[in-house]
């Protein structure tokens, strides 16, 4: 385990970005938001349990649980705000979640994201209990639609929890996430893109990899996905 996987620069409290923007009500459509659950650091467990989170896309229902991983102590140095029990997923591919936001019209909410982190002192995962939550509301992810954006959060230690273990150590928890609209804006985006770059260059994502070939940016709109790889590409990219 390398020490800088742990180390903090910054906790994000109220947002993915510490900027407060205007939003644009024309970036809340339909689309998928893609969660990938990295690392969590400062839990109030024991080394050894079996931890997992259960991701969802409030206000729309339905829950996502990632691969359950062991409770460890960590090595980091002195630098690094952590210096307790943690949890690693960065290299579960499973723990990278999609879910959709339903969007139907001007009155569809702004989804955000909940993740609670549960434990188990047994090995079979029974009597699960909740140790932290938190909740990021997603519209940053749709003012940057196709971008992955990752941080660091601060969580709500659960009711229970604070009455066996400090309320002053505040369980921190990194995840990435991005957000994907349907295919019509997808194809907006990408041809804005082509009249930008005369067409020269198709769009990129952020380590440089193809968003589309340049057959997917088209003048006639069509309905098959296989023009269209953007989904594929930002898990890819977010597993990576």
């Amino acid at each position: 385990l390398q020490s800088n996987e742990f180390d903090v620069d910054r906790v994000l409290d109220k947002g993915w970005s510490a900027v407060d923007e205007t939003f644009d009500p024309s970036n809340n459509c339909y689309g998928v938001v893609h969660v990938r659950v990295l690392r969590a650091q400062r839990l109030p467990c024991p080394v050894g349990s079996s931890v997992c989170a259960v991701v969802a896309l409030p206000p729309w229902t339905g829950k996502v649980r990632t691969p359950k991983t062991k409770a460890f102590v960590s090595s980091t140095g002195e630098s690094s705000l952590s210096a307790n029990v943690c949890a690693d997923w960065s290299e579960e591919e499973k723990a990278a979640v999609s879910m959709v936001h339903a969007y139907s019209s001007e009155e569809s909410p702004i989804p955000y994201i909940r993740v609670g982190i549960l434990f188990s002192a047994s090995s079979l995962g029974m009597l699960e209990f909740e140790m932290c939550s938190l909740e990021i509301s997603c519209e940053a992810l749709l003012r940057n639609p196709l971008v992955p954006i990752c941080g660091w959060f601060s969580t709500t230690m659960s009711s229970q929890q604070q009455q066996t273990h400090d309320r002053d150590q505040t369980t921190l928890f990194q995840m990435e996430a991005a957000f994907e609209p349907e295919e019509k804006v997808v194809r907006k985006l990408l041809n804005a893109s082509a009249t930008i770059t005369n067409r020269e260059e198709p769009l990129q994502n952020r380590d440089g990899a193809y968003l589309a070939d340049d057959s997917s940016i088209q003048s006639t709109p069509t309905t098959s996905s296989a023009n269209v790889k953007v989904s594929s590409d930002i898990v890819a990219d977010m597993v990576s």
